[in-house]
């Protein structure tokens, strides 16, 4: 299953934003299955996942959100097959 959503980038705390030995900026994130879909049909939530010892208490790391995508009905191409009857 595949999934979309977005992530609120002005909720990230700045503090948890790490900058690697190549200078990249990255940020842990931990993605759990919530027990109820939201009621816009969120089943999974996004959070930062700053180390424990990282943690703030009265921090919120909850970021977004994620639903499942649903597949596009697959369109019928039998009329474009091609018959091979050879023996080889």
């Amino acid at each position: 299953m595949n999934y979309y959503g977005s992530i609120c980038l002005s909720d990230i705390p700045k503090e948890v934003i790490k900058e690697g030995k190549n200078g990249k900026k990255y940020l842990n994130i931990t993605v759990w299955e919530r027990k109820l879909a939201s009621e816009w049909g969120h089943t999974h939530t996004i959070s930062c996942a700053p180390k424990p010892e990282e943690r703030k208490d009265g921090t919120n790391y909850l970021i977004g959100d994620l639903k499942p995508i649903k597949p596009k009905p697959q369109e019928d191409n039998s009329r474009n097959q091609v018959v091979d009857d050879l023996p080889f």
